[in-house]
């Protein structure tokens, strides 16, 4: 990454924390006219500490080191390949647009959910192991949006084959056949899972079998979207 980049990356983020103490100090100022029974200090205790905790949240969407290896302004989780068309071509993005088979309104997340779904991608077990199973068939994937809203990465992920593949590829993944030990096996499951409920928590339907999609396409629930993002 050039120092130019570096610097945009600096100064966005010094805009995003005055954006957020900027909220903070309306939000008091509202709360003082309301209410004056919470001491100031503890008051000002309070504000520093959710300041903090969004400062830090933004800090490791900005990380560099950990996948996606770019800044991140926003994820979306999405629902796609309902009719299991795609075959080898599953990528969720391409050319930094998200792929015509999405269907609805793709769902943000929030900085929050953000952060602990990179921590969960950069598990060392997800380095060793792209799943367990030798198919993909993704249904599920989280895009991830730079500052341009531009589609720079993405993880689709098939719940009933247990597998992952990224965009960009993962630094120093390195798959070792289908020898897996318990523990390993367990700690992969365990990612799995925490990407189900994940998706589950936005609303998303998350079935045992690829062939339940496919009747969500004649559903009124989803309608089929082709934007241009």
């Amino acid at each position: 990454m050039g120092e130019s980049s570096k610097q945009n990356n600096s100064k966005n983020q010094i805009k995003r924390l005055k954006q957020m103490a900027m909220f903070h100090f309306h939000f008091q100022v509202d709360c003082d006219i309301k209410t004056t029974e919470v001491p100031m200090k503890k008051r000002l205790l309070i504000l520093m500490i959710i300041a903090l905790t969004q400062f830090l949240y933004t800090e490791k969407l900005n990380r560099t080191k950990d996948w996606p290896y770019v800044p991140v302004e926003k994820v979306k989780a999405c629902l796609y390949n309902l009719d299991n068309s795609l075959g080898p071509r599953y990528h969720p993005i391409k050319e930094k647009r998200m792929d015509k088979t999405i269907q609805g309104e793709p769902v943000p997340l929030s900085n929050k959910e953000t952060a602990r779904l990179i921590q969960i991608l950069n598990r060392p077990i997800v380095k060793q192991i792209d799943g367990l199973s030798k198919s993909h068939i993704p249904h599920h994937a989280f895009i991830f949006f730079n500052h341009k809203n531009e589609a720079i990465a993405a993880v689709s992920v098939c719940i009933d084959c247990e597998t992952l593949r990224f965009i960009p590829p993962l630094k120093g993944h390195q798959i070792r056949g289908a020898n897996f030990s318990e523990p390993e096996i367990r700690r992969f499951e365990g990612v799995i899972e925490l990407l189900r409920q994940m998706l589950l928590k936005k609303k998303l339907p998350v079935f045992k079998s690829p062939f339940e999609y496919r009747k969500l396409l004649t559903s009124t629930r989803f309608e089929k979207m082709a934007k241009k993002v």
